[in-house]
C-alpha cells in the first residue's frame, strides 16, 4: 500500500498503520499494529463500519498521555477530501469527534500532518491540499473548545503553504517543527519552521 497513515504508540512501542491506497487502486480503512517479535496484529477490518471511512492522506498521531490516537481527513473515495475527526482510544474502539463537514472544522484536505505533544494534550493540524488549493493553516482541537486557528494561509510570517511535509512536537521547546513538502512554488522543499508562533 501507499499514502497511509502511520503513527507511534509509545505506550506498547508499536507503530499503527491504518488505511491507504491498496494494490487495486482502491482506499481502505483496515487498521494494523507492527510490535517487534510479535510481528503484524489486525487492529480492525478492511470496511469496518465503526471505523472511520475508507481513505488515503490521512494524518494521525498518538497522545501518549491521554492512551489515544487521532486522525483526521484525508482523501475519501471519488477523491473528496475529508475533514472528520476520529479517535482510537484504551477500549480499542474508533470514536468520532467531530463529523465530516462541520461547520466549525478546517477545511477538508489531504496530504497534511497531525501532531500531539502539547502541554494541554490538544493536538495540532497543519498544511495540506484541498483539490487544487495548496494550505498553510495552523489548527489546535480540544474536547472542551473544539476547533481553533491560530493561523491562517498567507498569514504574515508563516511558512509558505504545503502539502507532504514532516511535523513533530518538541516539549522541551514548546514548539512545533515544519520540515519540507512541496510549495506552490517548490517541490520538493528543505527548508525548516517553527511554531510558537510558526517562523523559520
Amino acid at each position: 500500500r501507499r499514502a497511509q497513515a502511520v503513527a507511534w504508540d509509545s505506550r506498547v512501542n508499536r507503530i499503527l498503520v491504518f488505511g491507504g491506497i491498496l494494490d487495486v487502486e482502491k482506499a481502505a480503512n483496515d487498521f494494523w499494529g507492527f510490535r517487534r517479535g510479535i510481528g503484524w496484529t489486525q487492529l480492525t477490518e478492511d470496511g469496518a463500519s465503526t471505523s472511520p471511512s475508507r481513505r488515503d492522506q490521512a494524518a494521525m498521531d498518538w497522545d501518549g498521555p491521554g492512551l489515544r490516537l487521532l486522525l483526521f481527513g484525508g482523501r475519501g473515495e471519488q477523491n473528496r477530501e475529508l475533514n472528520d475527526l476520529w479517535e482510537f482510544g484504551p477500549s480499542s474502539i474508533w470514536q468520532q469527534l467531530v463529523a465530516a463537514d462541520h461547520s466549525s472544522a478546517p477545511p477538508a484536505r489531504a496530504s497534511h500532518t497531525a501532531s500531539w505533544g502539547t502541554e494541554a494534550g490538544r493536538p495540532l493540524v497543519y498544511g495540506g491540499a484541498a483539490g487544487e488549493q495548496t494550505l498553510g493553516d495552523l489548527w489546535q482541537y480540544s474536547k472542551t473548545g473544539g476547533w481553533k486557528r491560530l493561523h491562517e494561509t498567507g498569514a504574515p510570517g508563516t511558512p509558505d503553504a504545503r502539502f507532504g511535509h514532516a511535523t513533530a512536537f518538541d516539549p522541551k521547546g514548546k514548539r512545533l517543527l515544519v520540515y519540507g513538502g512541496c510549495t506552490d512554488l517548490e517541490c520538493p522543499t528543505n527548508e525548516v519552521w517553527q511554531c510558537a508562533p510558526l517562523r523559520r
